[in-house]
């Protein structure tokens, strides 16, 4: 490639140092069809000049030999001022063009160069207005950008086309600034695009053309952080329109849009403060992404009804206070207008089917939205932060609220929270198809009454109506098969509640501090298998329950604590009773367990301080520590037969009187029976084991008998227990009693010591 451009200069040199000796000596020409011909050498001549430079209509194809004479080159200024000349075609031979060959040629459209190696001198091809193509079909485009890397693209006329092998193009762009608007002719297909403003302009009005030329682009961020303009004009012309275009112009105020787009790009006035009068084109069909956010003083707008969509982000924080949304949208995309302090009230049209996540976020004014009967879908947090939202009407269509809805991911008081803390009436239409309402939808919304769930909703997510201080009834649907974890939580004014019989699971503390809850029915053939933990902690009201006709196998940890229960009817089914499910419960003066009962929790009982009796079915296996510590009026006690142990606290400060440790127990536990009133226990002949202070403060025992299997009475196991008598099936001496709490004299062993 480097040589054949070094022999191309080479020859060039050759054919300038010619022209220069036979223009220093008599020139000797021949003509040939109008065209006058410098003869170079013996072999070779160039076209010098025309005979009759007014013919009209002239397509002129120059020949590559005329009278035996290869043309090898154009002079300059050979074929200048031919006003009629239309059309120019140079054969294989010529491969060098002097300046200027058709200055004034104003006719002249197109020229076509045959030869695959050429090379030319500046301003070639300068002022002729109206050339628009060159064709050099043989030479490669690499070829020709390696002779304009050398210096001379000055040469290539502006506006016009260079079209090379394989389809190939050039085109000169051409910088230039009119009005304070700066411009670029643009390559191959002749359009200009805006790619700035100057200095010192204020008001932009870009052109519809220059020289000719459409202008159909604004490129890229091309005013993007103006601090001077104040007004815009975009005429009919432009066809696109760059990203970021006028973002951060934060002294724009009026933008008048014109252009033929389908698409407002996204950020396009992104940050423009004092933008406050745009007007948009009726060819709009989508508003992209961010294209008005941060827009402070831009209180309404004109939407043309053909919009369709419009984008994420496109309206948030512009302080509209009045906005008619276009009648084709279909969404309302994610924080489509969050952050509109100044917006009471807006009307989302027919046709639309989803409002997306945060579309509404923290406008803090809005006190009516009116939804269409199309919508399908609320997004997650689409209403966060509508301090004023006092009441909404959910439609037939809708299927879907997503989480926090209404409401706020986090917050230490529901009463300072981002929540609609205003919301008073969620009115659902009949026949509702709602599936779904997601984690926290309405947590928070301390002024809501009452709410109403249609039979199509299958679950109560998590949280859904959490601190919700005022709600007094809800209506759960039919066909409900879950209550998720802190569904009601805090709902301290629910007083009634029916649970569903297709309800199979109360999550964990999904009424927990329903302080007020006084009745809660279940339905009967309950399909209720499970009640998760603290699900009804501290209903203090709540005095009484029937969970007998459920499937329920397991109450979970803290379930019914701290509740106002009297009595409850526990079924069949359960097997387990969890840690601290009754705990606190004060009332509570009686309970049967059922016959399938196999364990009772840490602490289950604790502080019952009204339960009397209790039978503890042989179906238990396992009563876990604390299980009835400190219920203070218990006195009467059947354990099951099957247990191994007697866990530590189990029974410490209860008023039971007399107790028959079953057979199968091995082990009594730390203060098992500690600050009782036990006057009477019979022991298990396979006990192994008295844990310390087992027995501690039992001031009515007077005597007590132990097997021969014990091995060993921890620290202080009957200290402060009044004991007169210890009968030990043992032989004397066999075990330390140093530590027991008891007077060794008050021990009787089987028999005598050894000796």
């Amino acid at each position: 490639m480097k040589s054949k451009i070094s022999l191309l200069i080479l020859f060039t040199a050759l054919i300038a140092l010619s022209c220069e000796n036979q223009i220093q000596n008599n020139i000797k020409t021949v003509k040939h069809e109008n065209i006058v011909y410098r003869v170079i050498d013996d072999k070779n001549a160039s076209v010098y000049s025309v005979e009759n430079k007014d013919l009209e209509n002239w397509d002129c194809t120059i020949e590559e030999k005329v009278e035996n004479y290869s043309i090898v080159s154009i002079d300059s200024n050979a074929l200048s001022d031919c006003k009629g000349l239309l059309s120019l075609e140079l054969p294989k031979t010529v491969v060098y063009i002097g300046e200027n060959i058709v200055s004034g040629a104003n006719s002249l459209k197109s020229i076509r160069f045959l030869s695959s190696t050429l090379s030319f001198s500046g301003n070639s091809f300068s002022n002729a207005t109206s050339l628009k193509d060159v064709y050099m079909e043989n030479i490669r485009l690499e070829e020709w950008e390696n002779v304009i890397k050398d210096g001379k693209e000055d040469s290539l006329a502006y506006n016009v086309v260079f079209h090379f092998q394989n389809n190939e193009s050039y085109f000169r762009e051409k910088e230039l600034a009119i009005d304070g608007v700066k411009y670029i002719i643009k390559k191959t297909n002749g359009y200009v695009e805006v790619i700035g403003a100057t200095e010192d302009a204020t008001e932009i009005a870009i052109q519809s053309e220059i020289e000719g030329i459409p202008v159909t682009s604004i490129k890229n961020n091309a005013f993007y952080n103006n601090k001077k303009i104040t007004s815009v004009v975009i005429p009919s012309s432009v066809t696109e329109i760059g990203i970021n275009v006028f973002s951060g112009c934060n002294k724009l105020k009026k933008a008048t849009i014109k252009a033929n787009i389908t698409a407002l790009p996204a950020c396009i006035f992104q940050g423009c403060l004092m933008l406050s009068d745009v007007e948009l084109p009726n060819t709009l069909t989508v508003i992209s992404d961010y294209a008005f956010t941060s827009c402070l003083s831009l209180s309404s707008i004109d939407i043309p009804d053909s919009v369709e969509s419009i984008g994420t982000q496109a309206f948030e924080s512009a302080n509209l206070k009045t906005i008619k949304l276009p009648s084709k949208l279909k969404e309302i995309s994610p924080l489509c207008f969050g952050y509109n302090n100044y917006m009471t009230e807006i009307t989302i049209p027919e046709g639309v089917t989803t409002i997306g996540s945060r579309a509404f976020e923290f406008c803090d004014s809005l006190k009516t939205i009116n939804l269409p009967s199309t919508l399908e879908s609320i997004g997650d947090y689409a209403f966060t932060g509508c301090f004023h939202l006092e009441s909404i009407s959910l439609p037939r269509s809708l299927t879907k609220i997503g989480k926090y809805a209404f409401s706020v991911d986090s917050y230490d008081d529901p009463i300072s929270s981002a929540a609609c803390k205003a919301l008073k009436t969620v009115n659902i239409e009949q026949n509702s198809k709602l599936e779904s309402i997601g984690e926290s939808a309405f947590a928070g919304c301390i002024e809501l009454e009452s709410i109403a769930l249609p039979d199509s909703l299958k679950e109560i997510s998590s949280n859904t109506f959490k601190d919700c201080l005022k709600l007094t009834s809800v209506t759960l649907s039919d066909g409900l098969t879950t209550i998720g974890q802190f569904a009601f939580y805090n709902c301290k004014a629910l007083k009634t509640v029916s649970i569903p019989k297709t309800v199979t699971n109360i999550g964990p503390s999904a009424f927990y501090k329903c302080t007020n809850l006084a009745s809660v029915a279940i339905a009967d053939n309950s399909s209720l298998e499970e009640i998760g933990a603290s699900a009804f902690y501290g209903c203090s009201a709540l005095s009484g329950i029937d969970l007998s006709k459920t499937q329920i196998t397991k109450l979970g940890n803290s379930a019914f604590k701290e509740c106002g229960l009297k009595s409850i009817l526990l079924p069949s089914s359960l097997k387990e009773i969890g840690a601290s499910a009754f705990y606190g419960c004060f009332d509570l003066s009686e309970i049967n367990l059922p016959q399938n009962l196999t364990t009772i929790g840490n602490s289950a009982f604790h502080s019952c301080i009204n339960l009397e009796s209790i039978t503890i079915p042989d179906s238990v296996t396992s009563i876990e520590q604390c299980a009835f510590q400190n219920c203070t009026k218990l006195s009467s006690v059947t354990l099951s037969s099957n247990i191994k142990e007697i866990a530590p606290h189990s029974f410490q400060k209860t008023a039971i009187t007399t107790i028959k440790i079953p057979s199968g127990v091995t082990s009594i536990e730390e203060y098992a029976f500690a600050e009782t009133k036990l006057s009477s226990i019979t022991i298990s002949q396979k006990l192994e084991t008295i844990g310390s202070y087992a027995f501690s403060s039992c001031t009515n025992l007077k005597s007590i008998s132990l097997p021969s299997t014990l091995q060993s009475v921890g620290k202080n196991a009957f200290q402060g227990s009044n004991l007169k008598e210890v009968y030990i099936d043992k032989q004397e001496g066999s075990m330390d009693t140093s530590s027991w709490g008891c007077s060794k004299s008050i021990i009787k062993w089987k028999a005598e010591p050894i000796t």
